[in-house]
Parts: C-alpha cells; structure tokens; sequence
C-alpha cells in the first residue's frame, strides 16, 4: 500500500502550489442595467459589447429586473458572436423580462454559424414584412437553444415566433397566440415554428403550444411547420392552433418524432388538404402520445397522412386517437374522423386505441357523399396489431376502417373493432371492387356489435365475380355478422356470437380497452403468432385452465386484450415470475391477491439517468413491475443476468429502483450468486427496475466547500489521474445554490479554472451553461445558471482546479470533481483542495465518494506549507472522518498520536507532526473530512484523500 517515492504528495502539493501569474484570455459577462433600446447598460449594446468581445461570453441582468422590466426595440438585435465563441443570454424569468418588437420588427437573429442561448424572458410583438418575413421573435441561422421562455403574439409570413435553419433546441417553453400569414405559393406556414433545411435538426421538450395560428392557407401548421430536416418532440401540449392548410397542429414534411405529446382541440379550415391535429408529408412516428377533440374542414379530423415519397411512412404506438371530426364544412369531399391516409401512403398502428371520431356527412345540392371511415380511411397499407377500434360514426360508409380496394394489401391481427357506427359497414370493409381489390388479411380479432343498416360489422361486396376478391381470415377471429361479407372463413373464426366484453376504459397500459368478460367466447380461442403481449402490454398468452384451446392454438385470447387471472394470491412469502422467467418478485405477505404485472423498459436506459459512476446495462432485464394485490413490505425483487460472465464484472451488478423520479441502489449485495447469475433487491414499492454496474473502484466524486476569498485565499482544488487511459471528468464550482441547503454567505458568482501540473490554464468556465449540451448529458449540470462547470477528458497526471468569486467577490464555495468513466484503465487516486480555514460554518469540508471497499489515506495539512511560500498557514489542524449521515468515523489532532507506524507504510506521513492523518478502511459511500484549527485557530489549510492501491 505504499506510494513509491511520496508520488502522490509531490504531484499535490505541485498542481496546488504552482500556480502562475499569467492567465489567458477568459469569457466576460455583461450586465444590463435599464430598459433603454440602446446605449449604456442596454441589452443591445450588451450584445454589440458581446459580439466584440474574444471569448464565450454571459449577459445577465440587474436588480432592476426584480420586478416586471419591458425592453421595446426600434430594431432587431443581432447575435453574431466571434468564430468559435458563444453567447448566453440569462434572463430573470419569463414573467419578469418582456422584450417587445412593438409590432414593427423582429427581436432577435442568429446569424450562420453562431451560437446562442436564451433563456428567461417573454419574447413578444415581434414583426416581419416583406422578403425574408421569417421568425419575427427569432430568425435562427446558427445554434439556438432557447429555455423557459415565452413567446406571444409575434407575427411573420412564416415561423411566427421562430424561424430556424440549423440547429434549434427549444426546452420548458410556452408559444401562444403566434401567427404565420404564409399566402406563398412556397408553402411556408408554422404559426409558431418553422423549420427548414436538409441539415436542419430541431429538439423541443416540455413546451406547450396555444392559440397560434396560420392564416395564409399555404404551408400549414398552426403551431409548427417541419418542411425540412429532423425534429423530435417530446413531452409537450399543443391546443387550440389553428391553420387554412393542413395540420392544425403540427405539420411535417421531412422526419419527425413526436413522444408523450397531447394534441387536443386544434383545427383546420381549409379545404385543401386536412389533419386538424397534424398533417404528415413525410415520415412521422407517434408514440405514447393523445390526439383528442380535433378537427378538419375535409379529411383526417385527428392526422392526416399523405406520403410524397416511397419512403414516408406514419407509424402509431401507444396513442389514443380520439374525439377528433372531419369534413365539418360538409364539402363534396371529407372522410376520415380519426385518420386519413392517402393513396400509397403507409399506416402502421400498433397498442393504440382509435375511439369516438366523426365524420360528417356532405350536403350539397347534388350529392350526399363522402363521409367515410369513422375511425380510419385509408387508401394506403395498413398494418394494424393490438389496437381497439371502438365507438367511432361515419354518417355514410364504414364507420371503424375503411381500407383500401385497389392499391395495397393490409393486415389487422390481434385487434378489436366494436361498437363503430355507419350507414354500411359499420364496423370494417373496402369499396365495391369492379378491377380487382387488393388483399386484406385478418386475423385473431374481435370484429361484433358495431351497427349499420347493411352489413354492420364488414362490408366487402361481390360486385364482378372475375375481379372482387375476398377477405381473406389468418383464422382465430370472432366475428358477429358475417351476412352479406365477402369472406373466407376457417374453421377456428367464430361467428354468429356476442363477445361479451366489458365497456372501453382503462384496464392498465397507456391506452383504453375492452376487457374480456367472464365466460367470453374469446376467452383461450385465439392464435397470437409470436406477438407476446397485449395492447396493455401485459402477457399473451395466458392458458386458461379448464378452457379448451382452439384446434392448433395456443391459448391466445381474440382481440386486443388477454383476460389474466389473479397471480398473485393471498399468503407469506408469494413468488412471482416474469414471463420471461428472469425476474422474480416475492412478497413478505399478501393480504388481498391480485395481479402482478412486468412490463418491459425498452431500452432499459429510458428509465432514466442512473446514480453517478453507474451504467446501465442495456442487454439485462429491465421491467416496469405493479401490482394490484395488497401487499406488506418488504418485497424482494430477484432478476437473473446471464449476460455478464466475468465473475469481477459480476460482482458490481446493482439493482436501480425507481423512486420519486430517481434511480436509487437497493441492491442487497449478500443476494449476489455468481453460480446462478442472481441479484436482489429490497424494496417497500413496486415501480421501474433496472440492472446497473456500479462503478468501479476507486474515487468517484471528490468535493470541498469552503471560504473563497482572494489573492492566496481563493479555493484551490488538486486531483491525481493514475492508470494509463485518458480520463473524463466533470469539475464544478457551486455557489449561489448553496443557499438553497441553508449555507449562509454563498458565493453568488463562481468562476473555475482548470490548470496542468505547470500551471498553465487548459479551460475555464465562468456559466455552465456556455456548455449546456454536453454537461447536461453528464446528468450533473448545476442549478444555477450563474454556477461553473468543466468536461474534459484528461491524460494520466496531476490537475488543479480554481475557483475564485467573480471580479473579486468573496463568499462560501464548493469545488467538486465527478469521474465519468469508469470503466477506463485509469482512475481519480488523489483530491488535495487549499484555502483559507475559518472557522464555525467556514471551516474546510472536503466530500469524496467511494466506488468499492477502499483503504484511504485523509490528511490535514498547515505548517509544513510555509515551506512553499504559502502566508498565514494554518497552525495546527484537526481533523474529523464523518459517513453519509454526519456520524463520526475517526478523528485526529496529531498524526504521530495514533497510527504512525501504518500511516509512514503507506509513504504518505505529513512533514509536521502537528498535521493530521488518518488511515481507514471504508465501505462504498459517501464520506465527508472537515478540518479545523486546533482552539479556534484560523488559516491556509490543505486537507487531501488518498485511495491506496
């Protein structure tokens, strides 16, 4: 356990010690002090200030703007920072900071290539005219991040609030009453934002979108228009937008993902084309989302699909389409309540429900015409799975789906179609066919109690016995009314009968269904060709006992939702398996039986961000597990990971539970068996569970908190790199929210250095958010904005990190270190942090968390700095070695009182005896060393942690 030559002490004490004079050129930060449009203290000769100015700059604002401030601009401020550099724009808060365009011009532009980041402010009256009439409150042409803003009222031909032709990241931000005039035969559009360029990539997260409108009938999308490039959305609300042409929503034309969105009570009001939520051109996946209680003029009342190229396609997970009307100006043409898809485009729909759309009948003087497909038209291919298709009206023809007749083949499996309303065809079928249909294939589905005139269930007439061309059953289907169907049936459909199903609500999963009753004829009759969960996500099959199977099938239900019997039954220690028999649950005692439930987290890492130093292991088991039994804790959850066969890799598998929003360890580290790849938790809850590897050993996280003063009194952290691999890290330099733990006198703005062995400075850091991207994906991003923060990737070596008070203040600072890479062939062996130690509430605590079970070196260090040319060092240090909950472990006045045999082994003994040490061997965790001066005594301090090898 021995430091060959004290490497460890001299590396320290030279990153600490050698400090030079000289610094390079840093980022500044601009301060507005009023409200003028421009001069001195203005935000715009902040910007023009900024824009000079070397470096990545912060523009902050006064205590002026405490209270409610509006800025009113004669022209646009335009951010066009150096080469290289960036500008963060901090406002006070949306409903403090209100920039206005004073409905004469625009606000903001980023010019090509710059960079820029927003936040804190109401961006509103924005206005453009005229060529290049694009995002009145923003016209983007660089790298824009823009969070917890909010923009109203702004008008432009296209991009209401925002036009963007790069790179745009929009978070926690609010756009209402916008407005896109467009009136191009471009096609234009986005009453809030538009986006266009091959390159262009868009993120929006945690955003709603009300009142915006596009006006021009050309281009679309009330809210946001995608014309070009990729945009994921996510988390967000979009109501009451309105649009002429199509999408009163949303409308995209290239690549768009749209996740745990809500889209309700928008509209379109044109007749052009249709989607009174979103119209999709291009390629479009929905998921986890609701598209409720829209509307459109003409076709799609919910979505409208319209694929311009053979690889466009629109693909449903998840989701809920439901409550939304087309054709409500009654035109001569307008089908599809729920969904509309054009001719060759593809639906594919799966684990959704499409329930009580409408589609009206048309009224005119000639005809009474089109008001087709209730739920769904289509005139493409669709592939429907696990979906329930219930209580939708089509005042003409097909009141569930309409599939097409002449130009794809579709397949519905696995579904459950009831309770649809229309003239003919109540529940599903297709047009009479006079050149020959193409395919539709059905199979394991609930086709019953839908009501029509004629052929209430399916419609598909013989109409030319050389050309119509059945339907063709996969088998294992119910259907009520077959009469007038041109069908071919098998042996195991079942007609004629009633399935018996509960009323449409929520059965658990995401989405509502109709649950299987008691003595359903469905019940084990069905076939589910590989499909291993239903429409709630819960296992499929499950073999009824005592039920007869089908000929040939496997003990599937029919339809969308598979019946599941209690599994869970009253008694002491009741053992659940998962279906896949790689997770166990027991239960110390169940009351009540029930049902307990796995549903798989695919991909395990979107449970959400693991504990520092952990990886979660995407190839293990990962469910979301709940129960409707009663239960008394604990319960123990077992998963078995064959993946992992190294046994030292086995060794560091961890359990993750979800709790409150946060992945916790509850791993019961006595459960691990190598033998039959077994870990447990235990836990007093059910919700999401992942396998993780915890880090591995060595120093985690490293941190001090501190007096910074000035001069030689500033804090000055030390680390050590040992190994051969490059190490990445995070270092972060906490002030103003420290207040926020009851730590009186924080510093309110910390600056962080970054320096070699020799010195000189590798980076610094005055706003983390200069770097958002990258050190949010780190997970650890402070919560102030004004707070420091470094991601580097460091070489084996010794690295000093300074944190000082912005142009000179002073305050109570907390330096800290976070090894991000675990797995590397390197590791963080050593912190040494120097300063001034007060004493009370400012005397030196130093953090550090440990990977694996550790034998540490902590020392308290005064006198022998003076060797260094350190002033005023701390006389006599003491030191005290405390565990996560603040209980003592050891403490030490003198290191040569106790230990010092052990402590001179390990080549780590203090130079003066009146310095302090302390040798432990500690458990994985968090630890805390605080050091003092002996009898109140103040001074310059260095207290260090060593993890021996």
């Amino acid at each position: 356990m021995k430091f060959t030559t004290r490497f460890g002490t001299a590396l320290a004490l030279a990153a600490l010690l050698f400090i030079l004079a000289a610094s390079n050129a840093a980022a500044a930060t601009f301060t507005v002090t009023n409200t003028n449009d421009s001069g001195a203290g203005s935000l715009r000769q902040a910007v023009v200030d900024s824009n000079a100015a070397a470096g990545s700059d912060t523009i902050v604002f006064n205590s002026l703007f405490d209270t409610p401030q509006t800025i009113t601009l004669a022209s646009v401020i335009t951010i066009n920072p150096a080469t290289g550099d960036s500008l963060t724009i901090t406002g006070p808060g949306a409903d403090l900071l209100t920039v206005s365009g004073n409905n004469a011009v625009r606000i903001f532009a980023v010019d090509s290539g710059d960079t820029a980041t927003i936040s804190g402010m109401t961006l509103t009256q924005g206005t453009t005219v005229g060529a290049g009439a694009a995002g009145s409150a923003i016209d983007n042409d660089g790298n824009l991040t823009v969070t917890s803003s909010t923009f109203s009222s702004n008008t432009a031909g296209w991009g209401g609030a925002i036009a963007n032709g790069l790179s745009l990241t929009v978070a926690g931000c609010t756009f209402t009453d916008n407005t896109a005039t467009s009136g191009s035969s471009t096609a234009l559009g986005g009453g809030a934002i538009y986006s266009n360029a091959t390159a262009a990539t868009v993120s929006i997260s945690n955003s709603t979108f009300t009142g915006n409108d596009e006006i021009g009938g050309s281009g679309g999308g009330g809210a946001i228009r995608n014309r070009g490039g990729t945009m994921n959305i996510s988390n967000s609300t979009f109501t009451s937008n309105t649009a002429v042409d199509g999408g009163g929503a949303v409308d995209n034309n290239d690549v768009m993902t749209m996740d745990s969105c809500t889209i309700s009570g928008n509209t379109v009001s044109g007749t052009l084309e249709g989607g009174g939520g979103i119209e999709n051109l291009g390629q479009l996946t929905l998921a986890r989302s609701v598209v409720t209680g829209n509307s459109a003029a003409r076709h799609g009342g919910g979505i409208y699909h319209h694929s311009q190229g053979s690889d466009d396609f629109l693909e449903i997970t998840d989701s809920t389409i439901s409550n939304n009307t087309a054709n409500t100006a009654r035109n001569s043409t307008g089908n599809g309540g729920g969904i509309y898809v054009v001719t060759s485009a593809e639906l594919t729909i799966t684990r959704s429900t499409v329930s009580g759309n409408t589609v009206l009948l048309t009224l005119t003087p000639t005809e009474l015409s089109h008001a087709d497909g209730g739920g769904i038209w289509s005139d493409g291919q669709v592939v429907m799975d696990n979906c329930t298709v219930s209580g939708n009206t089509a005042e003409l023809n097909f009141g569930g789906v309409r599939v097409p007749h002449n130009f794809s083949d579709s397949t519905i499996t696995n579904s459950t179609i009831v309770n649809n309303i229309a003239a003919t065809g109540g529940g599903i079928g297709r047009d009479d066919c006079n050149l020959g249909c193409e395919s539709l294939s059905i199979g394991n589905t609930i086709i019953a109690n839908n009501m029509a005139s004629a052929e209430p269930d399916i419609r598909n007439r013989l109409v030319n016995p050389t050309h119509s061309s059945p339907i063709t059953s996969l088998g294992y289907n119910l259907f009520e009314v077959t009469a007038g169907a041109y069908i071919s049936l098998t042996p195991t459909d079942i007609t004629g009968v009633d399935p018996n199903l509960g009323p449409l609500q929520g059965n658990g999963g995401l989405t509502f269904t109709h649950a299987l009753q008691p003595g359903s004829p469905a019940i084990d009759k069905g076939k589910s060709t590989d499909v291993l969960t239903d429409q709630r996500g819960l296992p499929r099959p499950y073999d009824h006992p005592g039920i007869p199977n089908a000929t040939s099938g496997d003990g599937s239900d029919i339809g969308a939702f598979e019946d599941q019997p209690p599994n869970t039954s009253p008694g002491s220690n009741v053992t659940v398996e998962s279906p896949a028999g790689d997770v166990t649950v027991t239960f110390a005692t169940i009351s009540q039986g029930g049902f307990t439930t796995f549903i798989l987290i695919d991909p395990p890492s979107s449970a959400g961000p693991p504990p520092p130093g952990y990886t979660i292991l995407e190839e293990a088991p990962a469910y979301d597990i709940s129960t409707t039994a009663s239960f008394t804790p604990p319960i123990t959850v077992c998963f078995t990971v064959s993946s992992i066969t190294d046994e030292a890799e086995f060794a560091r598998l961890r359990i993750l539970h979800g709790e409150d929003g946060q992945l916790v360890d509850r791993t019961d580290l006595d459960s691990l068996d190598f033998a039959s790849r077994t870990v447990c938790a235990q836990v007093d809850s059910l919700s999401p569970f992942v396998v993780a590897l915890a880090p591995a050993p060595g120093l985690l996280n490293i941190s001090t908190r501190m007096q910074v003063l000035t001069g030689d009194q500033v804090l000055i952290g030390g680390f050590i790199i040992t190994g051969t691999d490059p190490k990445m890290v995070i270092l972060r330099a906490i002030g103003p929210s420290l207040t926020d733990f009851g730590v009186a006198g924080a510093l309110a703005d910390p600056v962080l250095e970054l320096r070699a062995v020799d010195g000189s400075v590798i980076t610094s850091n005055d706003n983390w958010t200069d770097d958002r991207a990258a050190i949010e994906a780190t997970g650890l991003q402070p919560t102030d904005d004004l707070e420091s923060a470094i991601v580097a990737t460091l070489d084996p070596g010794a690295y000093t990190a300074i944190v000082s008070g912005k142009n000179g203040t002073t305050g109570v600072g907390l330096v800290e270190a976070y090894d991000l890479d675990t797995a590397a062939d390197s590791e963080l062996a050593n912190i040494s942090t120097r300063g001034f130690v007060a004493t009370e509430s400012n005397v030196m605590i130093g953090g550090f968390i440990l990977g694996s079970e550790s034998d540490v070196v902590v020392r308290a260090i005064g006198p022998s700095l003076t060797a260094f040319g350190v002033p005023d060092a701390l006389e006599d240090p003491t030191l005290e070695l405390r565990d996560v909950q603040g209980a003592l472990i050891s403490s030490n006045d003198n290191w040569m009182d106790t230990q010092q045999d052990e402590i001179e082994a390990t080549g780590l003994a203090p130079q003066d005896e009146l310095e302090a040490a302390l040798l432990e061997t500690l458990n994985p965790g968090a630890y805390t060393a605080i050091v003092s001066g002996q009898g109140g005594g103040t001074g310059v301090g260095l207290v260090e942690v060593y993890r021996l090898p």
